[in-house]
């Protein structure tokens, strides 16, 4: 998947068809390690669940257009009121978006430092393959012009955060100010140095 969503992107940054494929490289590596910080059981639990909750609401959706026979014979079935098995259906609903908020708060959840990391790599991949300076122009596509269309990285790196199964922030720029600031200082030292 993250080839396909990238090619695209990738081809509106540099016509150089070798860079291309170095960065795309670069960035399925990138992904895929991002993708084992978080062990298995916690992603599998989360899209379980999210699988879940996806079959409960259609199911009430469902619920909802039945024809004014259909509700009869439910009813009978029942041997009471609809509102049985919407109330029920809801209840579902509610305990499962309940265990989507626990399950993204399992001990196991990538940290931060996770994202600040491949925050780091993408602005690296852009200065040292794809030649192009990783800057922190927000992806608001009212600041998007120029030849790259405008905030190129933050584009790219909301991108391969998608690809490497996250949900990137709204705001991308606390992020991207990180990521430059450990491109910058990968060892941490500007507070010691001289």
């Amino acid at each position: 998947m993250a080839r396909e969503a990238l090619v695209p992107l990738l081809g509106e940054l540099t016509s150089d068809s070798t860079k291309r494929e170095r960065a795309l490289a670069e960035l399925e590596v990138i992904i895929d390690e991002y993708r084992h910080a978080l062990p298995h059981e916690v992603s599998q639990t989360r899209e379980e669940l999210n699988g879940v909750l996806k079959s409960l609401e259609k199911s009430a959706h469902n619920l909802d257009k039945l024809s004014p026979r259909t509700v009869a014979i439910l009813c009978e079935a029942l041997d009471g009121p609809r509102g049985q098995v919407t109330f029920a259906l809801q209840q579902a609903i509610d305990a499962t978006k309940k265990a989507i908020a626990l399950a993204h708060e399992l001990p196991h959840r990538r940290s931060n430092s996770h994202l600040t990391v491949l925050a780091c790599q993408v602005a690296q991949v852009m200065r040292d393959i794809l030649e192009i300076k990783a800057s922190r122009t927000r992806d608001d596509p009212a600041l998007i012009d120029g030849s790259r269309g405008g905030g190129t990285y933050a584009r790219l790196l909301r991108k391969v955060i998608e690809c490497a199964g996250d949900t990137p922030p709204d705001d991308l720029y606390p992020l991207i100010s990180k990521g430059l600031e450990l491109m910058a200082d990968p060892h941490g030292d500007k507070f010691n140095s001289v």
